[in-house]
């Protein structure tokens, strides 16, 4: 099974494809456990709004390494910030690389997946956010962008007209 074979080791496939049999040699690689925030959706129908949830953030699971690099104790649970786009409300409202979200709207957060789960179903204005920064915690609400689709394309059509002339 390929889930209990190390990285990096060389091993044949053999996969049908159009009902004929192709064969690949492949070096395995690590299964990435950083998870991005960025656009994902609401429920509801897709026509009516963009999710914008933490647009521009990436999270990742607490491991030793990142544990180690970013002085974190072992009692503390959540997702690592990886990644925030400089020009997201994120980052504007404070959340940096580094830091560990312990809490989304007041519900704990375990893992990376946990996040995206959350920021999936959020839908309000304004996610508060419990974070963990260099030995303490402090709460930041990060403002949700909402684009209206229609809006968009109103614009885009706009947009569109202008060049044309």
């Amino acid at each position: 099974m390929v889930s209990q074979t190390p990285p990096k080791t060389k091993v044949a496939f053999k996969v049908l494809r159009e009902g004929k049999t192709k064969n690949f040699n492949v070096t395995l690689a690590a299964l990435p456990t950083e998870r991005s925030l960025s656009g994902m959706l609401r429920p509801g129908p897709a026509e009516e709004h963009e999710n914008e949830t933490l647009d521009g953030v990436e999270v990742g699971d607490l491991d030793s390494k990142i544990r180690k690099q970013n002085s974190i104790p072992s009692h503390i649970q959540g997702a690592v910030v990886t990644g925030v786009d400089p020009d997201s409300p994120a980052f504007e409202a404070g959340l940096r690389p580094g830091d560990v979200i312990l809490e989304m709207e007041r519900k704990p957060i375990t893992n990376a997946e946990e996040a995206v789960d959350m920021s999936n179903t959020f839908q309000g204005d304004n996610i508060l956010l419990r974070v963990w920064r260099k030995g303490s915690a402090t709460y930041i609400p990060v403002p949700v962008e909402r684009k209206n689709k229609s809006e968009n394309k109103d614009k885009d059509d706009k947009d569109k007209e202008d060049d044309q002339k």
